[in-house]
């Protein structure tokens, strides 16, 4: 069930739209009243990469390693309150501290999920019941998710419990799962998270929706179960993010919508254009995955591989290709200590003053 803060709860609805990454600062607030019309009475699903700030000038972030992303508070008045649930697990909502950051209180209504207290909502869609489950796995800001207390970021293996267990708690809801998984820029699924997807799917889960790598990645289905590896971005400009540059080169500003009402999915394509984002019928091309659809785990390992040392698949350097987190006894924990030690050189590194804080086209 949606909870709703001073409002009578909305429970139903006639379907749900999930849209790409999403943060608003101060210097580049969007127009997405298309976005809006395209969303109509349906529920609208924002992954909030930039939480609210109370003062947005002010705001400090807390790691010279990465961008800081933030939102203004006006931000969040930009969707319909009483049908919005903006998604808190990814791995910037913790990127300033929880006294400058705008009260769940103050969203005006929406719910915000993907809370380590707060990792599911329930609600009515089409005439079905559905259960929203919301993660961000560790992959996606090494070593500080150790540290979190917010987010709900948790590993694969322990997803994919938390997901049997929302299943068997709610044997005739269809459960959908939103995942921050994957690398930055990267337009191909990182295969483990891959295999994860065909895991969830065997569960039962009927839709997985993907953020994190900032561009659209291929659509696949296994069985019943829509695989959207990543939405992109909704809204997310280039520019100057509290002293650190951040571009895509204008790759991040395609996105895709998602809609589902219990039965079907319907994609559409949204773009940001110099602040105003747009809504077309039908998917970019980027969503097609007749490359690899129907591999099994280990032939998409070295399709990715191929494509990785073309330059066609993006990963952090020195990280191996893994066919899935259960690859091997030990696989998941030996790479999230791979990335947790890169990351810990690094940051070492930024300290001794031998490292550049990340620059432009990594977020």
């Amino acid at each position: 069930m949606v909870e709703v803060l001073g409002a009578e709860p909305i429970t139903s609805f006639p379907d749900a739209v999930f849209t790409g990454d999403f943060a608003a600062p101060d210097w580049a607030m969007p127009d997405v009243s298309a976005v809006e019309a395209f969303a109509a009475t349906g529920l609208r699903v924002v992954n909030l990469e930039g939480r609210p700030q109370l003062d947005f000038r002010a705001a400090q972030g807390l790691s010279r390693a990465k961008i800081n992303l933030a939102s203004t508070a006006d931000a969040v008045r930009l969707f319909d309150p009483v049908r919005t649930v903006f998604s808190a697990a990814n791995n910037h909502w913790e990127d300033f501290p929880e006294v400058d950051a705008l009260p769940l209180a103050a969203f005006g209504g929406a719910q915000v999920a993907g809370l380590r207290d707060i990792d599911h909502v329930r609600v009515t869609l089409g005439r079905r019941e559905t259960v929203i489950a919301f993660f961000c796995f560790p992959n996606t800001d090494p070593l500080r998710w150790r540290g979190r207390r917010k987010a709900n970021t948790v590993t694969p293996s322990r997803a994919l419990k938390r997901l049997a267990t929302l299943q068997a708690a709610h044997p005739d809801a269809d459960v959908i799962a939103v995942v921050h998984f994957g690398y930055e820029m990267s337009p191909l699924p990182y295969p483990a998270d891959r295999a994860w997807v065909r895991a969830a799917a065997r569960l039962g889960v009927r839709l997985v929706i993907g953020h994190q790598s900032h561009v659209v990645q291929p659509v696949e289905w296994f069985g019943d179960c829509l695989a959207c590896y990543s939405l992109g971005n909704l809204y997310l400009p280039e520019g100057q993010w509290f002293g650190s540059p951040l571009s895509y080169g204008g790759a991040g500003d395609l996105g895709l919508l998602v809609r589902w009402g219990g039965e079907a999915a319907e994609l559409a394509t949204c773009r940001n254009e110099g602040g105003v984002v747009t809504v077309v019928e039908g998917a970019p091309a980027a969503v097609d995955s007749s490359d690899f659809a129907g591999m099994d785990n280990l032939a998409y390992a070295r399709f990715y591989r191929e494509r990785l040392g073309q330059g066609l698949a993006r990963q952090p350097a020195l990280l191996p290709v893994l066919s899935a987190y259960d690859a091997f006894w030990g696989a998941e924990n030996a790479l999230l200590l791979l990335q947790d030690g890169r990351q810990g050189i690094r940051d070492a590194l930024l300290k001794l003053g031998l490292h550049r804080a990340r620059s432009a086209r990594q977020a």
